[in-house]
């Protein structure tokens, strides 16, 4: 996909996205973006060669774009339940597995990330949810080039793509 078509380069070296360019991506690809939620501090967002933030210039319908990292995720780092066996780790305690997009189970459902992760040689999984699926897919992309280190470590790592 040529998604230079929703973004230029300005003279400072900036990612900018007109309103023009925002409202085609929108029309055109609604299931790339992720609506902004000012209740819980997340900016709208949307994936292109891979998920990006978009900061509107006050006074402009223009957008900045920079890159999502994970610790500004709704439910970063995340927190395994070892309940079973007696434990509460901390949120971002834990090692990576792997992570995986699951499909709803109910029509219309929405998707969510499933992280397994590993604490003290147990096993355990947590989700993010609230989040559309492709971008739900860079995150389980990024997570699984990582497998082995530990969630809070990770907290300054950029998104990557998954298309």
């Amino acid at each position: 996909m040529a998604w230079e078509n929703f973004w230029k380069l300005d003279e400072k070296g900036r990612r900018l996205t007109t309103g023009e360019q925002l409202a085609a991506f929108r029309k055109n690809f609604e299931e790339r973006i992720v609506p902004a939620n000012p209740g819980i501090g997340r900016p709208l967002m949307i994936v292109l060669d891979k998920p990006y933030k978009l900061s509107r210039f006050p006074g402009a319908e223009v957008y900045e774009q920079k890159p999502v990292q994970l610790r500004e995720l709704q439910g970063w780092p995340p927190s395994l339940s070892l309940s079973r066996f007696g434990h509460f780790p901390r949120p971002g305690d834990g090692e990576i597995v792997n992570a995986k997009v699951v499909p709803s189970d109910k029509p219309g459902g929405s998707p969510l990330l499933v992280i397994k992760g590993e604490f003290q040689d147990q096993q355990a999984a947590c989700a993010i949810v609230g989040y559309p699926q492709v971008f739900l897919e860079c995150i389980a992309q990024t997570l699984n080039q990582h497998p082995g280190e530990v969630f809070r470590t990770l907290n300054d790592l950029e998104l990557s793509g998954c298309d």
